[in-house]
């Protein structure tokens, strides 16, 4: 999971959960490199709206909800024609205080969970989210035309 940043808006998740914080933005896609190697080839911008916001789980434990919204160039793995990807998607993301606790939560929830003490950067949690969206093997949702 994303450590430090490097793109930007820098998080501190802890701060972000414990005041309920939250931030938005768009980004495009390709600027993401993770993302960019796993879209359509291209040029054009593909914008992606996100937010990030801060609470608590319904345990009470802090957490961030990662949004992300828009639709992404995919290649059909049947015909090799572009189509675009809905991205609608939330997550909840548990956060851990240090490492010892990142590794009970981890074993214990199905939930992401990441190292809360340390900021991250937005685009990173964004582009890990996208990918998460994104189909192992991408084909057109009804029939190739």
């Amino acid at each position: 999971m994303p450590r430090a940043s490097h793109d930007g808006l820098s998080l501190d998740p802890l701060r972000m959960a414990a005041h309920g914080e939250a931030k938005e933005g768009n980004v495009d896609a390709r600027s993401l490199e993770a993302v960019a190697d796993a879209l359509a080839p291209g040029n054009e911008p593909v914008d992606v709206k996100w937010r990030i916001e801060g609470g608590r789980s319904a345990e009470g434990r802090p957490m961030l909800a990662v949004h992300v919204e828009g639709a992404v160039p995919l290649t059909c793995q049947r015909c090799l024609a572009s189509f675009e990807w809905p991205l609608a998607r939330t997550t909840r993301v548990l956060l851990a205080r240090d490492e010892a606790e990142l590794a009970v939560l981890d074993n214990e929830s199905d939930d992401e969970v990441i190292d809360g003490s340390a900021r991250i950067g937005a685009q990173s949690l964004v582009g890990d989210e996208i990918l998460l969206t994104l189909p192992f093997a991408p084909v057109h949702p009804d029939a190739c035309p």
